[in-house]
């Protein structure tokens, strides 16, 4: 008997836990709220101080009538504050005086229970007076409420109402029989609790104290089953005791398959998924003013719909609309952009749809009216959907579907199918209000997925187009060198310098050129970087455009090394000085100095030609296909420069001004590098010589 004693009242303790922690959580600072969750906390004591007497073995004949006075005086003086001024005054006096009174009486016969007497049976007289008076206050609550609150209090008023109706059977019993029947007793523990649901509910609902005691409707769901299922134990219990007392030599044979048959069915009914469907819609349509619970319902949908795990796009659109009406099956038709047909594109099952043209009645149908379309209604009356299908033929009025169009602004991406709803209710202007948001959320779902794998795929047509113009850039740059030899070659080829220069260009455009290859067939993946020496690409950078006015000039302070490709290197190198060049008229002067400046490595180039504004160099210097040199320039060499010195972890510095010249630094991380003394100043270092005799023959 203990450990019944123990879980019942555990139940209850845990139930009311519960309810308090609901109610200071969202507490509403009035009155009524106080003294619900001051009722709870008594209840809570109460459960706590029998289960602490029960298991200490302490004197529970003697305090239990003392808590139950308690419970039952804190619930009076909570529907006391409920009670409507004016004619339950009486009532409420009433209400407030018992309580204290009761408790006063029981806990002096509780400290000296020698001076009882006569009141040995008042512990039972005052629960059965506190049980009645909860009844008639709960009876004038609901009474005196106005006729659209009855339905709010109903709830709140069902649940106190057991808990009392529950008091005055057992304490009558034992009035009548002069003996408390312990098993009766200890179930109200059990009873409570399973009627705590109730006053959450009836508390949420109620104006004066749940507008902001939230209960999610998974809470209420299960609360639902739970009480259902104590229920059908309880009618189980009272078959089984039948048969048993009935059933003569086969009554605990019978009564042991009962049980069998009756766990199987249970457990059968609890798995069914169209029996929790309509439990879900008995607890949305009686406990909640919504069918739905929005708030869920859209973070429910927004994670089916950013599952990268869930399928493709159209698999999770398709997924998150039928969860909403918790269809087994669907289907969802899309048209391509540019197509005429919408074609079934994904579904929830092995099936095979039909193929509607644009100019098919249902399509235009969806496409003008938005509507969403319930074939059970249709078969009633075609002519309100303007007669959307053609035939009765078609696959679609099989049975119960609804029809959701998928839209994307103003224009119809397609419609899905859903099968009819697990439980088989009718949609109301709710259903329809969220399937359609829920297929505009679908369209611009669908729309963004497409328009990700378009972009997807113009920027891989970007970067092979990029690509065409670098290399198209650096064949042009060969073309020239190539053009320089030929150019220079009848006045030149029988000097041996100039036959030795030409065999060395020709055998860096070839390297070059076979590095390009490499480049495209590897799909232009970058080269290995390596530790490179400045000073040979810088070398080989300026006496390339030595064969061009003004000669620049070379000053190297120091070797530094930095992470890189040598050819790449020496391709900026040359792109920076050409530049130079270009913007610098033949008499003016370039000067190009390698030095350390702290933890990096600077490649000074400094002109003395026109200069630029500074809106240039922040709008448009480094802007790819942006050139001012007309059809003879790309636009891309100061782009290239920047992109590959930013890829090392470097920078590029500008400083110019109309008329006043450009500085170019060029900032890499530093390298180890050996520190040699001042180099001196070389003009067009190996080919400055031939260069300056093919600029004065040509």
């Amino acid at each position: 008997m203990m450990d019944v004693f123990v879980l019942s009242f555990s139940f209850a303790a845990v139930a009311f836990s519960a309810f308090s922690a609901l109610l200071a959580i969202h507490l509403r600072r009035n009155w009524a709220v106080g003294w619900l969750l001051s009722a709870s906390l008594v209840t809570v004591i109460w459960a706590a101080a029998i289960i602490v007497l029960t298991v200490r073995q302490g004197d529970l004949a003697r305090w239990a009538p003392v808590l139950d006075v308690g419970r039952n005086g804190a619930w009076l003086l909570f529907l006391a504050a409920l009670l409507p001024r004016g004619g339950t005054n009486l009532l409420r006096l009433i209400c407030l005086a018992i309580p204290p009174a009761g408790i006063a009486t029981l806990g002096f016969q509780a400290i000296w229970p020698q001076s009882a007497g006569p009141l040995k049976d008042a512990p039972v007289l005052v629960m059965l007076l506190t049980a009645l008076l909860g009844l008639l206050a709960i009876e004038q609550l609901y009474r005196n409420a106005a006729r659209g609150e009855r339905r709010v209090i109903g709830l709140l008023s069902l649940g106190l109402g057991g808990v009392f109706v529950f008091d005055l059977f057992v304490f009558s019993h034992a009035l009548l029989l002069l003996s408390l029947d312990a098993d009766l007793w200890s179930a109200r523990g059990f009873v409570i609790a399973l009627l705590s649901p109730l006053l959450v509910i009836g508390a949420r609902r109620h104006r004066d104290l749940g507008q902001e005691l939230y209960v999610s409707r998974e809470m209420v769901f299960y609360a639902a089953t739970l009480v259902a299922a104590g229920l059908y134990f309880m009618a189980m219990a009272l078959v089984g005791y039948t048969i048993n007392v009935r059933g003569g030599e086969w009554g605990r044979t019978l009564q042991a398959a009962f049980f069998i048959a009756a766990l199987v069915l249970l457990v059968a009914v609890l798995f069914s998924v169209k029996l929790r469907s309509r439990l879900r819609v008995f607890v949305s349509k009686h406990f909640f003013r919504g069918r739905y619970d929005y708030r869920q319902e859209w973070l429910r949908l927004i994670a089916t719909l950013a599952d990268d795990n869930g399928g493709s796009a159209p698999e999770r659109a398709l997924r998150a609309l039928a969860r909403i009406l918790e269809s087994a099956s669907g289907e969802l038709w899309l048209r391509e952009p540019g197509a005429r047909d919408y074609v079934m594109t994904t579904a929830l099952s092995e099936t095979e749809g039909p193929v509607y043209a644009a100019e098919h009645p249902l399509p235009l149908f969806l496409h003008e009216t938005n509507w969403i379309v319930d074939t059970r209604d249709y078969r009633e009356s075609p002519e309100t959907y303007g007669h959307a299908f053609r035939g009765v033929d078609d696959s679609m009025l099989a049975g119960h579907s609804v029809i959701v169009p998928v839209r994307h602004h103003d224009d119809l991406l397609g419609f899905a199918r859903l099968d009819r709803p697990a439980a088989g209710r009718r949609l109301n202007y709710e259903d329809h209000d969220l399937l359609k948001t829920v297929g505009r959320q679908m369209g611009v779902f669908i729309a963004q997925e497409r328009a990700r794998d378009q972009l997807a795929q113009t920027r891989q047509f970007e970067a092979f187009n990029r690509m065409t113009a670098f290399l198209m850039h650096d064949l042009k740059n060969l073309m020239a060198q190539q053009a320089l030899i030929v150019q220079n070659a009848p006045r030149l080829k029988h000097r041996p310098e100039f036959v030795d220069d030409a065999f060395r260009t020709v055998e860096r455009s070839v390297q070059r050129m076979r590095k390009l290859l490499d480049q495209l067939q590897q799909g232009g993946t970058p080269s290995d970087q390596t530790r490179i020496n400045l000073t040979p690409p810088l070398e080989e950078a300026v006496a390339d455009a030595a064969s061009r006015s003004p000669v620049p000039r070379l000053q190297i302070d120091e070797y530094c090394e930095v992470l890189g490709d040598r050819d790449k290197l020496s391709m900026v190198f040359a792109h920076a000085i050409r530049n130079a060049q270009d913007a610098t008229p033949p008499d003016g002067r370039i000067d190009v100095h390698l030095y350390r400046r702290g933890g990096e490595v600077v490649v000074d180039i400094c002109d003395t030609g026109c200069g630029m504004e500074a809106s240039f160099i922040r709008e448009r210097l480094f802007r790819p296909f942006d050139t001012t040199k007309g059809a003879s320039g790309m636009g891309i060499g100061a782009y290239q420069v920047r992109e590959y010195v930013e890829s090392l972890g470097g920078r590029v510095e500008v400083d110019s001004a109309p008329g006043a010249g450009t500085q170019l630094k060029l900032c890499f991380p530093s390298g180890p590098g050996l520190v040699l003394p001042a180099w001196p100043d070389r003009e067009g270092q190996t080919l400055g010589r031939h260069a300056e005799d093919a600029t004065s023959i040509s």
